[in-house]
């Protein structure tokens, strides 16, 4: 579980330096290599979010403790709404300012990447959500139905 945690906080830590560079410059005035590079940046940024998922649906799938996952996961929801707002404020931005044919594969990869956070960022809410939830009671009615019927020759093992 190790790389679970180091994969988001690898993604939004490069995130976070790289949009605070990025954020107040006017894209327009950026030369051709500047804006080949800042795609590149968004698209390599934009994979280390869709890794980071990978990574955390990967150990929830090995099984985790819920508090111990919503402990190291909160703290990471904060950075990455941090890098959401940046994001989401550089689209508009380029959205507002149509920008020209050579600025548009700026403003489709940081589509891409506002699609990316939005989708991990809905994810991660959601287990997070789920692994505060207290668990259910044992319905041990249920349990000795369930084992009286498998007695009984009725279900099977899976």
């Amino acid at each position: 579980m190790a790389t679970a945690a180091f994969v988001p906080d690898l993604a939004t830590g490069m995130a976070g330096g790289f949009f605070k560079a990025v954020e107040p410059r006017n894209i327009e005035e950026l030369s051709a290599d500047e804006l080949s590079t800042l795609v590149d940046a968004s698209a390599f940024i934009r994979g280390l979010f869709a890794d980071s998922r990978r990574n955390i649906e990967a150990g929830l799938c090995e099984g985790v403790e819920a508090t111990a996952f919503a402990s190291k996961y909160e703290r990471g929801v904060g950075a990455l709404n941090l890098v959401f707002d940046t994001v989401e404020r550089i689209v508009k931005r380029l959205e507002a300012m149509r920008p020209s044919p050579r600025v548009d594969p700026v403003l489709s990869n940081f589509k891409a990447l506002y699609d990316e956070l939005t989708g991990l960022r809905h994810f991660l809410l959601e287990a997070l959500a789920k692994a505060k939830t207290p668990p259910a009671p044992i319905n041990w009615t249920r349990i000795r139905e369930v084992e009286a019927a498998y007695s009984r020759g009725e279900t099977r093992p899976m």
